[in-house]
């Protein structure tokens, strides 16, 4: 969806290795997809909020969820039936 958009894409499933790449590589914006439990989202945010302040954090959850990243430097997007465009809109509003 989002390469159909114009966007380059680079994906992992671990952590430690997302949080090398974004300190070793050139990023627009992170994503954090609602397969990653919670907290690990919340870790992962904290994290990149103090090594790499200036890059956004875009935040996949349920509507449930959006409290427990309360305080965080994140967009959040709620999952539900228009994710896509909610998504292209919060890559779009991070990114100018």
């Amino acid at each position: 969806m989002l390469e159909l958009a114009g966007y380059s894409v680079v994906t992992t499933r671990e952590a430690e290795l997302a949080l090398s790449m974004t300190e070793s590589k050139d990023f627009d914006a992170v994503l954090l997809c609602n397969t990653i439990p919670a907290d690990m989202r919340r870790s992962l945010t904290a994290q990149l909020n103090r090594t790499s302040p200036e890059l956004p954090v875009v935040i996949i959850c349920t509507p449930p969820e959006k409290d427990h990243f309360k305080g965080l430097h994140a967009e959040l997007v709620e999952d539900d039936s228009v994710v896509s465009r909610s998504l292209i809109e919060a890559i779009e509003r991070v990114t100018v």
